[in-house]
């Protein structure tokens, strides 16, 4: 969910509720962004110009509760599009950050070898640094179709398709 609000405010929340499913654990999303237009300080510019910051955390646990990963993201940056009547062409820098921690784990399934074996945690650093998208959106009635391709680490090409209200 995105929302526009005065001068130039976005704010923006993605959100999964805590769901369980049978004995396989609970799995949650949260993340919550912000954009700013800047581009209405800059008189007469062809262009908007924004820039955002954006964090999410997902977390999966035992049926029991018990922790069992952790990823966390973050990343802020700079947009730039153009609009051209149902076509919008767009570009950016973002600067990023991830982690993934698996925590400890205590052995409790149905295997007596393993009964009470403790799985030592550990935790991964992205190796996400920063990241260079160009892409087009097309705009049919309320139906956003969109394309992207980000120069990164590890290069993504991107299509979706969403609603907006306008």
């Amino acid at each position: 969910l995105n929302l526009g609000l005065p001068f130039g405010l976005e704010v923006m929340l993605r959100y999964f509720p805590t769901t369980a499913y049978q004995d396989y654990g609970k799995f949650a999303y949260m993340g919550f962004g912000l954009r700013y237009d800047i581009d209405q300080w800059i008189p007469m510019c062809p262009v908007d110009i924004a820039v955002h910051f954006m964090t999410q955390k997902l977390t999966f646990k035992s049926s029991s509760d018990q922790d069992i990963f952790t990823g966390k993201a973050t990343a802020y940056g700079v947009e730039v599009s153009k609009k051209l009547f149902i076509l919008t062409l767009y570009g950016g820098f973002q600067m990023e950050s991830s982690t993934l921690t698996v925590a400890d784990y205590l052995y409790s399934g149905n295997d007596p070898t393993l009964q009470g074996v403790n799985i030592p945690g550990f935790e991964v650093k992205g190796n996400d640094k920063s990241r260079f998208t160009v892409g087009a959106r097309l705009l049919l009635l309320f139906i956003n179709v969109h394309a992207d391709y980000s120069f990164s680490t590890t290069p993504v090409l991107t299509l979706g398709a969403g609603i907006t209200i306008r």
